[in-house]
């Protein structure tokens, strides 16, 4: 049992320390720097993030999902939900700052800001009220 407990509470520390990468990577991200060197790096935080994803969709929504308690089978469907609207916008301006050439226009920056400001909330928040919740339950 105790090794159990302690491979699903080492999940919180994986998850955190990518969300430091993810924070990372998005303020490092330069429009006004070389635009190749940009795509690198927007694939390389699609890379982390897609594992991150992966992580919190097999470990921390199933066991909160599959708990018996009522608010944290709650709050684990309104994270899952909501982190499908995180993702769809995610996948969309990576995507076109990928496949630009030249040069990337204002709106396109504005759209990655607001992207990256909602992002990193939205780890504020995973960090916590959602992964307390899952320790909760280890």
């Amino acid at each position: 049992m105790f090794v159990e407990n302690f491979m699903d509470r080492s999940i919180i520390f994986e998850l955190k320390e990518e969300h430091k990468a993810i924070i990372i990577a998005l303020n490092e991200v330069n429009f006004g720097g070389n635009l190749e060197e940009t795509k690198v790096l927007i694939q390389t935080m699609q890379s982390v993030v897609t594992e991150h994803l992966r992580k919190e969709d097999t470990v921390i929504y199933p066991a909160l999902l599959g708990s018996q308690n009522e608010a944290l089978v709650s709050l684990g469907t309104s994270f899952l939900h909501s982190m499908i609207a995180y993702s769809e916008i995610f996948v969309d301006v990576t995507r076109r700052i990928g496949e630009s050439s030249g040069s990337i226009d204002a709106g396109l920056v504005s759209e990655y800001e607001s992207m990256r400001n909602k992002i990193k909330d939205r780890i504020f928040v995973e960090e916590t009220a959602l992964f307390p919740a899952y320790e909760s339950i280890c």
